[in-house]
């Protein structure tokens, strides 16, 4: 039997915790929400909003991943996506560090478009390659946009590290949202509420 107690304890951390970036994909997966780089689909503005006026952009430096897929002009819809390793510091909508219902703090490690911002080149990249980027996030509207600002390219024998770390003190950090929930006027405890 699963009580309601067991239930919230994912969703309060959901909420509490907020959403990731919108548009990301795991290894595995393409994101078909995610904004198109190139010049073109880049600066098309249906659809999206480069940013909230009244908040400096989120800026993060010194990321790092490996190159999974270039634009290619043959084919519509290409765009440049890299793997990149966890970012701890990554913040949501709200300005505040994102930690999963997992206890994954920022956004997980994952393979995920980057449009280009005008000037960043990919001439000498190829697929299979190592960099460090950096890149803007403008949230505002439904959705952020983001795009990469710095782009270098790595030794080949860079070790990269696409393991997702788990927040130091995660079950005591769920036992205070637990502990954060307004309990009055409801019963979490076991009986009528638990289901079958």
């Amino acid at each position: 039997m699963t009580s309601t107690r067991t239930r919230m304890i994912p969703s309060a951390l959901a909420l509490i915790a907020g959403l990731a970036l919108v548009g990301c994909s795991d290894a595995n997966s393409n994101s078909s929400n995610a904004p198109q780089s190139g010049v073109d689909a880049h600066h098309d503005h249906d659809g999206h909003d480069h940013g909230d006026e009244n908040r400096a952009p989120d800026v993060y430096s010194g990321i790092r991943g490996e190159i999974a897929t270039l634009p290619n002009p043959e084919v519509p819809g290409s765009e440049l996506q890299i793997h990149h390793e966890q970012i701890p510091e990554f913040k949501t909508s709200e300005g505040v560090v994102n930690i999963t219902a997992d206890g994954i703090a920022g956004m997980r490690s994952m393979t995920m478009p980057f449009p280009l911002a005008e000037g960043v080149s990919l001439d000498g990249f190829a697929v299979g390659d190592k960099v460090e980027f950096e890149f803007v996030v403008n949230w505002g509207g439904n959705r952020p946009a983001w795009e990469v600002t710095k782009l270098t390219k790595l030794p080949a024998e860079t070790e990269l590290n696409f393991e997702n770390a788990i927040v130091e003190n995660f079950e005591q950090m769920k036992d205070q949202a637990h502990d954060m929930m307004d309990h009055s006027g409801h019963d979490h405890g076991e009986g009528e509420h638990d289901e079958p």
